[in-house]
């Protein structure tokens, strides 16, 4: 089982760097472990918690039968989600927020859950048995943090009607026209 593999060396590398982490036994949509990492405090009652799955990939091993692969292709999913929910009136101002800077960034991650009102960062990344190095893990554990923790608070007063996307824009198109003067 290459999933409990990877997720065992994902265990180790970040225990060695002091984290929180926990191997789960079920997960809540596959019925398989996962981990838990513990990456700071959200509030006196609220941690961060990054929830890591792998799975194998279901589809694509080949897209010619006659000539397999030899290696089993892994998809290492990392979800983070956000400590608020988000207000059913706001959806669409919240899911216009995430569509804008997924793009801006170039890479999706912030997902917006609409049964549960939440929202999640979410990082894919597609291995072979070849795996993920501890370097790799790590930048993509910071990466995570970084666009978790820089949209957060904008991501949250949206989410609670505190502003509106378009207002957002707006203010994005005022910066810009002062930082265009320089």
């Amino acid at each position: 089982m290459h999933e409990l593999k990877y997720l065992e060396n994902f265990l180790s590398v970040l225990k060695n760097e002091n984290y929180e982490v926990r191997l789960l036994k079920n997960d809540k949509f596959f019925n398989a472990p996962y981990l838990a990492v513990t990456l700071g405090k959200e509030s006196e009652v609220d941690s961060k918690v990054l929830e890591i799955y792998v799975r194998e990939q279901e589809a694509g091993q080949s897209l010619t039968p006659d000539r397999p692969h030899k290696d089993t292709i892994l998809q290492c999913i990392f979800e983070l989600e956000y400590p608020f929910s988000v207000k059913r009136q706001y959806t669409n101002d919240v899911s216009a927020l995430l569509h804008f800077l997924n793009q801006q960034h170039r890479m999706s991650g912030y997902v917006l859950d609409e049964i549960n009102n939440k929202v999640i960062y979410r990082y894919n990344a597609i291995v072979t048995n070849t795996g993920i190095n501890a370097q790799v893990l790590l930048g993509i554990i910071g990466i995570i943090l970084l666009f978790y923790d820089i949209h957060r608070t904008t991501i949250e007063e949206v989410a609670e009607g505190k502003v509106s996307f378009n207002t957002i824009i707006s203010r994005l198109l005022e910066t810009y026209e002062k930082i265009s003067k320089f």
